[in-house]
């Protein structure tokens, strides 16, 4: 029997959130609007070479799944370099986000 992967939740979750933002982004410009991405999650630390059951040394204990940044998981640099408009998950709760932008809504 194989060795279960601990890095395959991880590499389902982004395949399924790569799947949901392709419809998400088109149904944004078909409506002109900028989408606002989702509070991400992963199942494993970025640098998946130096761990331990998706873990750095010393967190053994963090659960599973946690709230992470965007370039955990997309590289900023490519998504600038296209023009990929976007607001990040914390867009609805910035003070400095002017309150007839969060009002524009669909």
């Amino acid at each position: 029997r194989a060795a279960l992967d601990p890095a395959a939740p991880q590499l389902a979750a982004q395949a399924a959130l790569r799947r949901m933002l392709r419809n998400a982004f088109a149904l944004a410009e078909e409506t002109g609007r900028v989408l606002v991405l989702p509070e991400l999650r992963c199942y494993c630390e970025r640098f998946w070479w130096l761990l331990a059951d998706c873990r750095v040394a010393g967190a053994e204990h963090m659960p599973l799944p946690f709230r992470c940044p965007f370039d955990f998981l997309f590289e900023p640099y490519w998504w600038d370099e296209l023009r990929v408009q976007r607001r990040h998950a914390s867009f609805w709760h910035d003070p400095r986000v002017p309150a007839e932008l969060l009002a524009s809504t669909v």
